[in-house]
């Protein structure tokens, strides 16, 4: 900013013979200058007016404080562009992407992982085991079912009769009830045309070569038929039409044998019929043991 000073009227100077009259000085406290008044920016100008005719030039102007004025500068015209105004363009402007501040991730030479993908379990049986026969041991587990819902031993008796006649392609089976008290064996089941009539005859143990040899160890045994029958072989087995084997095992309950199971002519592997016969008798015993209760 730029200090322009008032005008001020010229002093009159008096002039006589021999001296010359003072000019009145202000005092000291029209000479305090603010430094809000005075920027140290500013310039101050002082436009003094020109003599009158005949007077000297004064040797000094002094100005007082209320003969400044702080002078505003007038504001610059805006300057016009002489470019023309741009073209609006009918393509959408994509705002520049950030770069990332994350290092590059550094490319390794290791071939990627390969991912296992595992196939959801399905509930369907497949083609190929449905198509597959069960063996014995499965037929007599899926007759057998839960033999603790039958009501009564001989009821129980039946249905291991029939699992193990139609698993194993026997030509006729028996279940014997054993009583230890008495020492006497009791047909309770059968299956076959051979042994129809033959349910509820009684024997004692020691009169029976295959009982009493099954109970007293208690152990299966096969007793192989080559054509005609041993001489100590039971009546029971003749009136069955035993022509090949006949397999009798125990049915056990705790330490104490509870019945006797007797296959005649049983199709298939020994293996297989015993298989069969240890898993009928085990689910047998096993009811037993809840009737005890």
């Amino acid at each position: 900013m730029t200090a322009v000073a008032k005008k001020q009227a010229p002093v009159p100077v008096t002039q006589s013979s021999t001296q010359f009259r003072a000019i009145p000085r202000p005092n000291a406290k029209e000479q305090k200058i603010t430094t809000s008044v005075r920027p140290k920016a500013e310039t101050i100008v002082a436009s003094v007016a020109p003599p009158a005719p005949g007077s000297r030039m004064p040797s000094s102007i002094d100005l007082m404080d209320s003969d400044i004025v702080a002078a505003t500068p007038a504001p610059a015209p805006a300057r016009r562009s002489s470019a023309p105004p741009p073209v609006p363009s009918s393509r959408v402007s994509t705002p520049p992407q950030r770069a990332s501040s994350l290092p590059p991730r550094p490319s390794s030479s290791l071939p990627p992982r390969p991912v296992s993908v595992v196939a959801p379990r399905s509930s369907v049986t497949p083609i190929s085991s449905a198509s597959r026969p069960m063996n014995a041991v499965e037929k007599v587990r899926e007759a057998i079912g839960e033999l603790e819902l039958l009501a009564s031993t001989w009821q129980a008796a039946g249905v291991c009769c029939a699992a193990l006649a139609r698993a194993l392609g026997a030509r006729a089976v028996i279940i014997h009830a054993h009583d230890p008290a008495k020492s006497e064996i009791r047909i309770i089941a059968t299956w076959g045309d051979p042994a129809d009539g033959l349910m509820g005859a009684s024997a004692l143990v020691e009169d029976d070569f295959l009982a009493s040899t099954v109970i007293c160890n208690g152990k299966p045994m096969t007793m192989p038929v080559e054509g005609q029958l041993p001489r100590l072989a039971p009546d029971r087995l003749r009136a069955m039409g035993a022509s090949k084997s006949v397999v009798a095992a125990p049915v056990t309950v705790g330490t104490e044998v509870r019945a006797m199971i007797e296959l005649v002519d049983a199709n298939g592997a020994s293996v297989t019929i015993g298989a069969a016969v240890d898993y009928a008798s085990a689910q047998l015993g096993r009811f037993l043991a809840t009737q005890q209760k």
